[in-house]
């Protein structure tokens, strides 16, 4: 169903006229019809943001025209227009769902005004439901987590999968960047076919070239025949660059050539090819630094950072942390043929305190080690092992006397602290910050520091 701006129900052409240039100056497209009939046939394939009602119409009463409005369940504001200055059927018209009631001769002030009002209500509306959605978004295939950071995100991957704009995915290493390409894909209308990705680290910088756009027999030393490249094989599909920031500039000017024309020309051969795949890119590093720096071409920045998507560290995830762990826990007893029926308090509390800059990556191989070395119901603290402090161990200072043996070393009360104030907040930095008293940038340097 297409949307519209203003809907205009007047039988009066001379007043269509005249609503018509009072309203000019809010910007806004209007469809002027002169009845019942017609502005119920246009409501079938239309919806309006704002209806101007007259209720006065002659084939039929404009308040029948508002219950079908809302009995369709059209998502629009509805202002009514009559010359008959009524109490009983102001009431009337609000109670079938009206936002405002205008009685003629309308003054021209009083009508924007109530037109951008219900612009502004229908707007707001918009934003209430589109935030509902993105709360309620389930995860796509392989994501774990209910925060509101990720359930954003969410809802962001459907909402651009639809486009064929080039995305630019950037996160630090083992946030999920694969996981969102193959979300973008999946949801949009090319999932039927190919997702073709290429690590643009993994690749020797003289190869990356004919492995994006393929070579011909001969064309260079080990050649002993014909390649087709990733791009070509990614014909009517998405095609997923990782650590696109690694490409040499060589190789990042024969691409920007290819987002231009959507040409490519294999190495060997002058014969181009006409091919067309979506562009999602994605990189750890800060892509801007990059193009200041003369390392990536500023005008392949602007080509493929149409949709810039940032994934969120796992860290600023709260809550998340202890279900993905749990999710985990519970996979890999079942692959290791254990019995763990879930995470201890204490260990809820060590993970939830950890700040994981290996992000999920590094989660899940926390959790797979602790599963393979330990049985039981309960996973607990003492089963995980996580990098250990800067600081000395108890055990390589000094002997202390027994008045002071109660009393423990600085760094690891501030642990402790940290660690509780971290669960008391469910992993949130920002208020656990406030709770120990301390800026949060200063919080995640403690963290970093206790973790090195």
């Amino acid at each position: 169903m297409n949307s519209a701006g203003l809907l205009l129900v007047e039988d009066s052409q001379s007043t269509s006229m005249l609503y018509e240039i009072w309203l000019s100056v809010l910007g806004v497209p209007m469809t002027l019809v002169e009845d019942g009939a017609q502005a119920l046939d246009w409501l079938e394939n239309n919806t309006p943001s704002v209806v101007l009602l007259d209720l006065h119409l002659p084939d039929m009463a404009g308040l029948d025209i508002l219950r079908s409005i809302r009995q369709r369940g059209l998502q629009c504001e509805v202002i009514v227009i009559t010359a008959d200055n009524s109490q009983r059927l102001a009431v009337q018209a609000m109670e079938e769902g009206a936002q405002d009631f205008l009685v003629k001769p309308v003054d021209a002030d009083r009508l924007r005004v109530s037109v951008r009002n219900a612009l502004r209500a229908r707007k707001l509306e918009s934003i209430a439901s589109n935030l509902a959605a993105t709360v309620n978004a389930p995860p796509p295939p392989g994501f774990i987590g209910s925060s509101i950071q990720m359930q954003s995100l969410y809802h962001t991957l459907r909402l651009i999968a639809h486009s064929d704009a080039p995305v630019f995915i950037s996160g630090e290493s083992g946030t999920g960047k694969e996981l969102c390409a193959s979300a973008i894909h999946q949801y949009g209308p090319r999932r039927n076919k190919p997702l073709v990705a290429l690590n643009c680290a993994a690749i020797p910088s003289e190869l990356v070239e004919s492995q994006l756009f393929g070579h011909i027999k001969g064309a260079f030393t080990g050649a002993v025949a014909s390649r087709t490249g990733l791009t070509e094989q990614a014909h009517g599909g998405t095609l997923f660059l990782d650590e696109v920031t690694e490409l040499s500039l060589e190789v990042q000017s024969k691409l920007l050539r290819f987002l231009q024309t959507g040409e490519i020309t294999p190495v060997g051969t002058s014969i181009s090819k006409h091919l067309n795949c979506r562009i999602v890119c994605a990189t750890n590093l800060d892509i801007r630094k990059r193009v200041e720096k003369g390392l990536f071409r500023e005008d392949l920045f602007y080509r493929l950072h149409v949709v810039p998507l940032l994934i969120p560290p796992l860290r600023e995830r709260g809550g998340d942390i202890v279900e993905i762990a749990t999710a985990l826990l519970l996979q890999f007893s079942t692959v290791e043929g254990k019995r763990f029926k879930g995470l201890s308090e204490s260990a809820r509390q060590l993970l939830q305190a950890y700040s994981w800059p290996g992000n999920v990556r590094e989660l899940e191989n926390t959790l797979r080690h602790a599963v393979v070395m330990h049985n039981g119901d309960w996973l607990e603290a003492a089963h995980i092992v996580l990098p250990k402090s800067r600081s000395v161990a108890l055990s390589d200072q000094a002997p202390v006397d027994e008045q002071a043996a109660g009393i423990l070393p600085l760094w690891q009360v501030e642990r402790d602290a940290i660690a509780r104030a971290l669960a008391h907040c469910q992993g949130n930095v920002a208020q656990a910050a406030a709770l120990l008293e301390v800026a949060p940038s200063t919080l995640y340097r403690r963290m970093q520091a206790k973790n090195a």
